[in-house]
């Protein structure tokens, strides 16, 4: 899920580009940072923050041209999903910070009256 979504906003970012005759400020910046966004995912590098890049970027270019299309939506599904869940154990985030287990404590029988 992680490497998709960021493949996805590399791509989506470089076809802007390529596509565009005389792109706006606001578009080459947004397209630049959500390839930025993109490469930081597919690495696994500050997941939560650049899941919710990419979802943001995935909205804002849907806002701007008008149109949601379902790929749109699930980019922004899995953006806010990717900064919920975070990057997992093969990335560097958990190089860096260290792997998080969840520790589920456990539960007391009830109490019969």
């Amino acid at each position: 899920m992680r490497a998709s979504l960021g493949i996805t906003a590399i791509v989506q970012s470089a076809l802007y580009l390529s596509r565009s005759g005389n792109p706006s400020l606001i578009g080459s910046s947004a397209a630049v940072l959500t390839a930025a966004a993109g490469a930081a995912i597919v690495a696994g590098f500050f997941t939560p923050l650049a899941g919710l890049l990419v979802g943001a970027c995935a909205a804002g270019a849907a806002y701007w041209t008008t149109e949601m299309t379902l790929p749109t939506l699930f980019a922004i599904a899995i953006g806010i999903a990717l900064a919920c869940l975070g990057p997992g154990a093969f990335s560097v985030d958990a190089v860096l910070f260290g792997r998080r287990e969840i520790i589920i404590p456990q539960t007391r029988p009830a109490r019969e009256p």
